[in-house]
Protein backbone atom coordinates (compact mmCIF):
# COMPACT_ATOMS: atom_id res chain seq x y z
CA UNK A 1 0.00 0.00 0.00
CA UNK A 2 3.18 2.09 0.77
CA UNK A 3 4.32 1.73 -2.69
CA UNK A 4 1.28 2.95 -4.23
CA UNK A 5 0.67 5.56 -2.19
CA UNK A 6 4.30 7.39 -3.15
CA UNK A 7 3.69 6.20 -6.67
CA UNK A 8 0.22 8.33 -6.90
CA UNK A 9 2.30 11.21 -4.51
CA UNK A 10 4.91 10.85 -7.76
CA UNK A 11 2.26 11.19 -10.11
CA UNK A 12 0.96 14.10 -9.20
CA UNK A 13 3.95 15.81 -8.44
CA UNK A 14 4.77 15.26 -12.27
CA UNK A 15 1.57 16.28 -13.28
CA UNK A 16 1.68 19.61 -11.44
CA UNK A 17 5.19 20.29 -12.58
CA UNK A 18 3.79 19.73 -15.96
CA UNK A 19 0.65 21.86 -15.91
CA UNK A 20 2.86 24.58 -14.12
CA UNK A 21 4.90 24.60 -16.79
CA UNK A 22 1.74 25.14 -19.75
CA UNK A 23 0.81 28.12 -17.96
CA UNK A 24 0.81 30.93 -19.88
CA UNK A 25 2.48 34.03 -18.65
CA UNK A 26 0.74 37.46 -18.04
CA UNK A 27 0.63 39.34 -20.74
CA UNK A 28 3.21 41.90 -21.37
CA UNK A 29 2.56 45.59 -21.90
CA UNK A 30 3.67 46.75 -24.97
CA UNK A 31 4.70 50.62 -25.12
CA UNK A 32 2.42 52.45 -28.04
CA UNK A 33 4.51 53.59 -30.91
CA UNK A 34 3.62 56.94 -30.70
CA UNK A 35 4.53 57.54 -27.22
CA UNK A 36 7.90 56.18 -27.55
CA UNK A 37 9.99 59.06 -27.17
CA UNK A 38 13.54 58.06 -27.82
CA UNK A 39 15.64 57.70 -31.36
CA UNK A 40 15.39 54.49 -33.22
CA UNK A 41 18.47 54.15 -36.02
CA UNK A 42 17.66 52.99 -39.44
CA UNK A 43 20.78 52.53 -42.06
CA UNK A 44 19.56 54.29 -45.56
CA UNK A 45 21.83 54.89 -48.57
CA UNK A 46 21.88 58.57 -48.98
CA UNK A 47 20.26 57.74 -52.90
CA UNK A 48 17.20 56.95 -50.89
CA UNK A 49 16.65 60.49 -49.81
CA UNK A 50 14.19 62.14 -51.81
CA UNK A 51 12.48 65.98 -51.29
CA UNK A 52 9.32 65.21 -53.42
CA UNK A 53 6.86 64.72 -50.62
CA UNK A 54 7.09 60.47 -51.55
CA UNK A 55 7.72 58.01 -48.65
CA UNK A 56 11.74 57.37 -48.10
CA UNK A 57 11.61 54.53 -45.71
CA UNK A 58 8.81 52.25 -44.19
CA UNK A 59 9.66 50.76 -40.79
CA UNK A 60 8.83 46.83 -40.05
CA UNK A 61 5.86 46.99 -38.25
CA UNK A 62 6.69 47.47 -34.05
CA UNK A 63 5.41 45.30 -31.28
CA UNK A 64 2.03 47.10 -31.39
CA UNK A 65 1.29 46.82 -35.04
CA UNK A 66 2.45 50.61 -35.70
CA UNK A 67 5.03 50.94 -39.08
CA UNK A 68 6.71 54.37 -38.88
CA UNK A 69 7.20 56.37 -42.66
CA UNK A 70 9.38 59.01 -42.90
CA UNK A 71 9.11 61.80 -45.61
CA UNK A 72 10.49 65.23 -46.41
CA UNK A 73 8.29 68.47 -45.25
CA UNK A 74 9.20 71.78 -46.13
CA UNK A 75 7.42 72.92 -43.17
CA UNK A 76 10.32 71.47 -40.96
CA UNK A 77 12.85 73.48 -42.65
CA UNK A 78 12.53 76.26 -40.35
CA UNK A 79 13.04 73.51 -37.34
CA UNK A 80 16.19 71.59 -38.47
CA UNK A 81 18.28 72.91 -36.17
CA UNK A 82 16.05 72.75 -33.14
CA UNK A 83 15.05 69.15 -34.10
CA UNK A 84 19.06 68.16 -34.18
CA UNK A 85 20.14 69.83 -30.86
CA UNK A 86 17.68 67.63 -29.36
CA UNK A 87 18.92 64.81 -30.47
CA UNK A 88 22.34 65.90 -29.75
CA UNK A 89 21.05 66.89 -25.96
CA UNK A 90 19.09 63.26 -25.73
CA UNK A 91 22.82 61.69 -27.10
CA UNK A 92 24.41 62.92 -24.19
CA UNK A 93 25.67 66.01 -26.10
CA UNK A 94 26.19 69.98 -25.20
CA UNK A 95 27.32 72.40 -27.46
CA UNK A 96 30.18 74.30 -25.92
CA UNK A 97 31.06 78.30 -26.25
CA UNK A 98 33.94 77.22 -28.78
CA UNK A 99 30.64 75.91 -30.97
CA UNK A 100 31.72 72.47 -30.86
CA UNK A 101 29.95 69.45 -29.07
CA UNK A 102 31.25 67.90 -25.86
CA UNK A 103 30.51 65.02 -24.21
CA UNK A 104 28.20 65.25 -20.97
CA UNK A 105 28.29 62.12 -19.83
CA UNK A 106 30.74 58.70 -20.13
CA UNK A 107 28.27 56.94 -22.52
CA UNK A 108 27.19 59.64 -24.61
CA UNK A 109 25.84 58.36 -28.19
CA UNK A 110 28.20 59.40 -31.37
CA UNK A 111 26.19 59.98 -34.33
CA UNK A 112 26.90 57.67 -37.07
CA UNK A 113 26.50 59.12 -40.79
CA UNK A 114 24.18 57.03 -43.37
CA UNK A 115 21.82 56.81 -40.71
CA UNK A 116 17.90 57.71 -40.14
CA UNK A 117 17.41 58.50 -36.45
CA UNK A 118 13.52 58.37 -35.91
CA UNK A 119 11.74 59.59 -32.59
CA UNK A 120 7.98 58.47 -33.16
CA UNK A 121 6.68 60.75 -30.35
CA UNK A 122 8.16 63.82 -32.14
CA UNK A 123 6.95 62.53 -35.40
CA UNK A 124 10.45 63.63 -36.50
CA UNK A 125 13.95 62.03 -38.30
CA UNK A 126 16.53 63.11 -38.42
CA UNK A 127 19.50 61.67 -41.49
CA UNK A 128 22.91 62.41 -41.10
CA UNK A 129 24.52 62.14 -44.30
CA UNK A 130 27.94 60.22 -44.60
CA UNK A 131 31.24 62.54 -45.83
CA UNK A 132 29.02 65.85 -46.24
CA UNK A 133 28.57 65.43 -42.26
CA UNK A 134 25.44 67.19 -42.37
CA UNK A 135 21.93 66.52 -41.69
CA UNK A 136 18.03 67.02 -43.01
CA UNK A 137 14.71 66.60 -40.68
CA UNK A 138 12.05 64.49 -42.11
CA UNK A 139 8.31 64.11 -40.89
CA UNK A 140 7.21 61.05 -39.21
CA UNK A 141 4.12 59.30 -40.15
CA UNK A 142 2.76 56.50 -37.56
CA UNK A 143 0.65 53.90 -39.36
CA UNK A 144 -1.44 51.26 -37.91
CA UNK A 145 -1.83 48.16 -40.72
Amino acid sequence: MEDVMKKAFIVIIVMSLFLAGCATPPPQQVQSTETLNRWLEFSIAPSRIVYNGDIIMRSTPRADGASLWVYFDPVLIADAYFYHITLMHDFGWRRNNEGTWTATRSNAHRLQEGVMYVNPSRRVAIYIFPVRQTFDVFRVRIVHD
